[in-house]
């Protein structure tokens, strides 16, 4: 099965791709995808995935409390 996961070098990301090693996974995260872009979304359209699992996430606490909307 084709996976996209994004946040894939976070700790659950790394955890899911121990997991599904036997799927055909793809790898997600940021610098190189910034799944806020609108531009993202055909991005991962054209990797033809059968399952997305979102993953990605702001894991600064003090930053996301000083920045509601962006977190």
């Amino acid at each position: 099965m084709r996976i996209v996961i994004t946040g894939a070098l976070g700790q659950l990301g790394r955890a899911l791709q121990n997991a599904l090693a036997g799927d055909d996974l793809v790898l997600i995260d940021v610098p190189d995808w910034d799944i806020t872009d609108p531009q993202s979304v055909p991005r991962m359209a054209d990797l033809k995935p059968e399952v997305v699992i979102h993953c990605a996430a702001m894991t600064n606490v003090e930053g996301c409390v000083n920045n509601p909307d962006l977190a």
